[in-house]
């Protein structure tokens, strides 16, 4: 009866924590982490691009910080 998925948070859901925790110089600070371009992350972080290993990268940067 327990699922792994019930106390998960979608990308949507993820998407904005970060949104709400990020500051100046995160992007560049997962670019690094990532090896994808500033570009790149800025688009999937707004929303515009998919790709899990940045969103994952940038919740676990922001998820102790306080909104």
């Amino acid at each position: 009866m327990a699922t792994t998925t019930r106390n998960r948070l979608s990308q949507a859901q993820k998407l904005a924590v970060i949104e709400a925790r990020k500051r100046s110089g995160d992007i560049s600070k997962i670019a690094g982490k990532t090896g994808f371009s500033i570009s790149h992350v800025s688009n999937v972080l707004n929303g515009r691009h998919a790709n899990e290993q940045i969103v994952n990268t940038a919740y676990t940067l922001v998820s102790q910080r306080k909104a």
